[in-house]
């Protein structure tokens, strides 16, 4: 059995043109945090990033197996991606989901 492991060498980042504070990745789904708090969604096609309205106080995300977004937002709330967004319940400062 051989396993590869990619070194800084191996990979190649492309601009985006834009800032982020977090990102993530699952289900074959990319999402951001802008620095502004702004959620974003890497869409292909077209190839780019597409804003997905509703949260403005963003701060750390991850991503499901199932593509879905979880965002902890600047006053510590938790929301979730399913066609819309959802709060769960509770007070989070970070997570990841395993």
């Amino acid at each position: 059995m051989s396993s590869a492991v990619a070194t800084a060498q191996d990979l190649q980042f492309f601009g985006t043109g834009g800032t982020g504070l977090d990102i993530g990745h699952g289900g074959g789904k990319a999402w951001a945090v802008g620095t502004t708090g702004k959620v974003y969604r890497f869409d292909t096609p077209p190839g780019a990033w597409t804003e997905i309205g509703g949260i403005t106080t963003g701060m750390r995300i991850d991503v499901d197996s199932g593509g879905n977004p979880w965002v902890v937002t600047r006053d510590q709330k938790l929301f979730t991606w399913n066609g819309g967004w959802y709060q769960v319940y509770g007070d989070m400062t970070s997570f990841r989901y395993v």
